[in-house]
């Protein structure tokens, strides 16, 4: 989260919440503004509303989102880079560096 800040963090994950509501209608609007640990109280009340396959479903669609936006900003390459660290240094956690990120479903 350093390379945008808690606040970039929360604008990106608000505009992944944006996109996918849509589809996913009980996903809570963000506002940037919120605090982090509101917004996630009620989205992790949002999705416990969901039966186990929507909730999978969702958080996937939510987390491949995110990362679609993240990569479009800062470049694929950065985004797996930070997925990795963030992930651990575990061989069996890493996206291959010359992977897409759509690849690594």
């Amino acid at each position: 989260m350093s390379l945008v800040g808690e606040r970039g963090f929360l604008i990106l994950y608000s505009r992944s919440l944006h996109i996918l509501r849509a589809t996913f209608p009980a996903l809570p609007n963000f506002d940037a503004e919120i605090s982090p640990t509101t917004w996630l109280a009620e989205l992790e009340a949002a999705l416990t509303e969901q039966d186990l396959v929507g909730l999978n479903t969702a958080n996937y669609q939510l987390f491949m989102t995110f990362t679609d936006i993240l990569a479009s900003l800062i470049g694929e390459d950065l985004t797996i880079e930070i997925l990795n660290a963030s992930w651990g240094d575990t061989d069996t956690n890493k996206i291959p560096a010359n992977q897409e990120i759509e690849d690594a479903k």
